[in-house]
């Protein structure tokens, strides 16, 4: 059966963002209007995303029957979808587990390693890596950087089609190796919203949310630190788990760590993660509170689209 409608960011990550009806609101800030009511089927999906080229399918066939590779048995248009559809079984498992965890009472006084197994990381670990490789926001940045090589080689890498570059990019085996590469050389912990709060100043509290965390149609935050003396820089990664919780990864290295592993955020540390989902989206911010619909609304028509537009670029803090 043919999937036509194909999602880039899972379902079962979405639903823990809906609402009690199960359904999610979101801005369309390319479109510059808000979307309420919908199911998590209906956001961050495109028809026929993933499917190979049939051109591809043949020629990669007619070269495995060449070869007498059995390689030809599985080349099929939809490989990618349904490569992915089975990763995200198990990956929901590991959801469902840690979003229980995250509603017990006592989470707050204990450290990250005493509430979340390591195969629980391992799930998390992987789901980052393949969010951080197969969306559009991904492929935007891959193309300006193909663009530079272009440039530097005088020769076009264009006509390679961007399925085309995710199948060969899996088959190396990126998802366990950056999977493998967070878990041994980050610290992990686990960011809590405590007492809703908004901003101190009115200019902040219209325009940035501080009372839950955002996601959005690229939700994995990437951030480049870089030192006063911008000579060394560090990695930041993290991803909001529910509207009240997020999953920090940060370099090993950092100079500035939380003293326990999990803890309550600031408001002003939920403003830049929140803005980052707000820049760094292709074009949906996803939100669970109504009343903060004006305030994204407000951000996007306060800052120029230089601004507020960062889809397929790196955030670099200074």
């Amino acid at each position: 059966m043919t999937t036509k409608r194909q999602h880039y960011v899972p379902r079962s990550y979405l639903k823990l963002f809906a609402d009690s009806k199960s359904k999610l609101m979101y801005f369309d800030k390319v479109q510059s209007k808000t979307i309420c009511n919908v199911k998590p089927e209906g956001v961050a999906v495109e028809k026929y995303f993933y499917n190979l080229d049939d051109d591809l399918i043949l020629e990669a066939k007619k070269e495995a029957e060449i070869l007498g590779s059995p390689t030809a048995s599985f080349i099929k248009k939809e490989f990618l979808e349904n490569y992915f559809a089975g990763l995200e079984g198990g990956i929901s498992k590991v959801f469902e587990v840690v979003n229980q965890k995250l509603n017990t009472s006592d989470i707050i006084q204990k450290q990250f390693d005493e509430v979340f197994t390591e195969e629980e990381k391992v799930g998390l670990s992987i789901f980052i890596a393949l969010q951080s490789i197969r969306t559009p926001a991904y492929r935007e940045l891959g193309a300006k950087f193909v663009s530079s090589i272009d440039q530097n080689l005088g020769r076009s890498f264009d006509d390679v089609d961007d399925n085309v570059k995710l199948l060969m990019q899996l088959s190396t085996g990126t998802l366990e190796r950056v999977g493998k590469h967070l878990l041994d050389n980050f610290d992990w912990s686990l960011a809590i919203i405590g007492e809703e709060k908004q901003a101190k100043y009115a200019a902040v509290r219209m325009s940035y949310v501080t009372d839950e965390f955002l996601i959005s149609d690229n939700p994995v935050v990437n951030f480049v630190h870089l030192s006063e003396n911008k000579q060394e820089s560090y990695r930041e990664m993290a991803l909001p788990l529910s509207p009240k919780h997020l999953l920090v990864l940060k370099d090993k290295n950092i100079p500035s760590k939380p003293e326990k592993s999990i803890y309550t955020i600031s408001v002003n540390d939920i403003r830049i993660y929140n803005e980052y989902q707000c820049r760094f989206s292709s074009r949906k911010v996803i939100y669970h509170k109504k009343s903060n619909e004006k305030k994204i609304k407000s951000f996007f028509n306060s800052y120029p689209r230089s601004y507020t537009h960062n889809s397929g670029s790196f955030c670099v803090l200074g």
